[in-house]
């Protein structure tokens, strides 16, 4: 098994599933987002690739699948080990981070550091595609950049301190951290990454310190690889702590030795990334652990115990995104005939002035003189329905494409949902790939209220996700992919929450002009329908309320929130002037009260 998707670890991370990501997707077997994420979606693709071409159908990559899948020779050892590590380092392709470490600045994929190696990298980028080096940064920031890789120590700390930021510098100002980003998308300073890491890290640095140490192994070497990379090798003070380990334990072999390793290069450590240190070493000497609080399985990234020839190893090669990958990915099957990008759909993005145009948001007094109360009572607790005429309008236990779990919904509001995923897969078949829900129906008030009835209770709501993760509520901005999908909403006059007073944009839920259209009956624009106040309404009319209720006897704070308080008088006032006590302030109690 080369790579494959684990049940109780993070997924395996790094640039060579990407590759194998858009190879999938050129043949036609799209994974969605191409994300180097060896995710759900990415295993259910390779099983059906394996299908189609009468593999067993594992969705785990073998070497051989790698071969016929991307047209590439397997991943060398290199390869595997840096992914590895490149995912411990945790800066990908693109990432820099700032002074936190004492590295002056860090960036790309083994973390080159301006204290250490990223001059030299600087060098080779502005000798190989100056041009490119100077459209990512701007001349004067490029040219700002050279001059300070040329510096002495001091003065490439001093640019690293100016240009981080955050209270632990782990941050870096914006234009600078934008400039590497684009710098680290290049293609050429892609190869040149990866050809660093091996020249210098492995080649020079893994491969001298296995020899000295007698790695026999896979395991062993990513040992001694991941040690070049963080420690810059083993200096002396390590190479004396693993010498007196192994010779107090002469007979330790495998596993058992790897852990010696591993403690003493973590003791030679400086105090402050020892544990870092031992995390890491630990991790790759036993085949599984945590790092960063990410759970490893090494077996699932192509790592094993099988033996390794290091004579041999020295001339690796090194697996690169072919040219002929790159640009947009074109989908020939069936399955996705659409054009698919390399967009990020998981990228926040701010939300549009005017989102919603001009439909119009419900309310809880809106919806219960439509619709009447799901049930009597609600907490935070996710509920079903009980009122007996309101569940004979609901439809339960609907499956809809693509969703991976049930629903229930107002039945009206589940054939409109059908409607928008039909135009979704239609119109954005990436998007729609990578489209799940963590819920539609789903009794309970509204988060952090104990008065404000969800729209979720009448099954008029859904809560989308993309690749399984949420929109973060509340941050002012939103997924890309829920950007690109909202106007098929919008057109099917679904309210997207991303306009709510809390931003809420994973939320989609019916409005106003929705029920106009489906349910004309109830006549949504008239007095007698809009004009209803009850429990969760809030604003100058609950107000106005609680001032004519304390006219009418009531004593009660007057705070414009239709809470406990407020519900109690309407109740009582409702029973003494013989209306139904149902807590709604419709055009006849208002009058009462008005009298």
């Amino acid at each position: 098994m080369l790579f494959s998707r684990s049940q109780q670890a993070s997924n395996v991370q790094s640039y060579l599933i990407e590759i194998l990501q858009t190879a999938l997707t050129r043949q036609g077997f799209p994974v969605g987002l191409i994300d180097g994420d060896f995710g759900g979606k990415t295993e259910s693709s390779v099983s059906t690739w394996q299908k189609v071409h009468g593999r067993t159908e594992t969705g785990a990559v073998s070497e051989d699948d790698w071969a016929a899948i991307t047209g590439l020779e397997p991943p060398s050892m290199f390869d595997r080990l840096l992914h590895v590590t490149a995912r411990f380092e945790g800066t990908g392709m693109t990432g820099v981070v700032g002074n936190f470490d004492g590295a002056f600045l860090t960036f790309g994929i083994i973390g080159f550091t301006l204290k250490h190696d990223l001059p030299a990298l600087l060098t080779d980028i502005e000798n190989e595609i100056p041009d490119k080096a100077r459209t990512a940064f701007g001349r004067d920031r490029w040219t700002t950049l050279l001059q300070v890789a040329q510096a002495a120590p001091e003065g490439r700390e001093e640019f690293g301190n100016q240009v981080s930021i955050g209270p632990r510098k782990v941050g870096v100002l914006k234009p600078w951290k934008e400039a590497f980003e684009r710098l680290g998308t290049v293609p050429e300073v892609q190869r040149l990454q990866l050809e660093h890491a091996f020249s210098k890290y492995y080649k020079g640095i893994a491969l001298r310190d296995g020899n000295e140490f007698g790695a026999k192994s896979m395991r062993d070497l990513a040992v001694f690889y991941d040690t070049a990379v963080q420690n810059g090798g083993i200096n002396r003070k390590k190479r004396e702590l693993i010498q007196a380990a192994l010779a107090a334990n002469p007979r330790a072999r495998g596993e058992r030795r790897r852990l010696l390793w591993a403690t003493a290069i973590a003791e030679g450590s400086s105090v402050r990334f020892r544990d870092d240190v031992f995390s890491r070493r630990s991790t790759l000497a036993t085949g599984a652990g945590t790092v960063h609080s990410a759970r490893f399985d090494l077996e699932c990234w192509g790592i094993n115990d099988r033996p390794v020839d290091l004579a041999r190893l020295a001339n690796d090669h090194v697996t690169v995104m072919p040219a002929t990958f790159r640009g947009p990915v074109i989908a020939e099957a069936p399955r996705a005939p659409a054009i698919i990008t390399e967009l990020d759909w998981l990228e926040e993005v701010p939300v549009p002035q005017d989102f919603n145009g001009g439909l119009r948001a419900v309310n809880n007094s809106l919806m219960l003189a439509a619709f009447g109360n799901p049930r009597e009572s609600y907490d935070q607790e996710c509920r079903p329905p009980t009122d007996p005429a309101f569940r004979a309008r609901v439809a339960f236990d609907q499956r809809l494409e693509p969703f991976t779990s049930s629903m229930w919904g107002l039945a009206r509001a589940v054939d409109s949902l059908k409607a928008v995923l039909a135009d979704i897969k239609r119109e954005k078949p990436q998007i729609h790939f990578i489209l799940d829900h963590v819920g539609m129906g789903c009794c309970r008030f509204q988060r952090n209220s104990t008065t404000k009835i969800s729209n979720h209770s009448w099954g008029s709501a859904i809560d989308l996700t993309l690749e399984g993760k949420l929109d973060v509520r509340g941050n002012g901005v939103m997924q890309r992919g829920i950007l690109e999908i909202a106007p098929i909403f919008h057109r099917h006059k679904w309210y997207s929450g991303a306009t709510f007073r809390v931003e809420d944009a994973m939320h989609m839920e019916i409005s106003r002009d929705w029920l106009a259209e489906h349910f004309p009956d109830l006549d949504i624009d008239s007095h007698d329908v809009s004009g209803f106040l009850t429990v969760g309404d809030s604003g100058p009319e609950i107000i106005e309320l609680q001032r004519l209720l304390n006219a009418k006897g009531a004593a009660m704070s007057v705070d414009g929130d239709f809470g406990p308080a407020t519900l109690a008088a309407v109740k009582a006032f409702q029973g003494r002037i013989g209306e139904m006590v149902d807590g709604v302030v419709g055009p006849r109690t208002l009058a009462a009260l008005k009298a």
